[in-house]
């Protein structure tokens, strides 16, 4: 798992165990498949997100701020992702 910082562009990798990836599996296999990019609600002071999958040749992106992910199909494998990422 990579997360990449827009705004400096520094990045963190991490390995995850398999019952993290089995997890993030689940959680991934709700939110597919991603809708087609529409435009994102205003807000001058939310969290951007675009989250990346790629599987073999098939990348899929999604891209989402605080408003439109609040109770998403996205919401609960954000949250996980961010989880992760903060206990590397």
């Amino acid at each position: 798992m990579t997360a990449t910082d827009a705004q400096d562009g520094s990045s963190r990798t991490r390995v995850l165990p398999s019952d993290e990836l089995q997890g993030l599996r689940s959680l991934l296999a709700s939110a597919c498949p991603f809708p087609e990019p529409g435009p994102l609600p205003s807000c001058a002071d939310c969290f951007q997100f675009q989250l990346e999958v790629s599987y073999r040749s098939d990348i899929a992106r999604v891209e989402f701020n605080d408003i439109s992910l609040s109770g998403s199909e996205y919401d609960e494998l954000i949250r996980e992702l961010i989880e992760l990422g903060g206990s590397t």
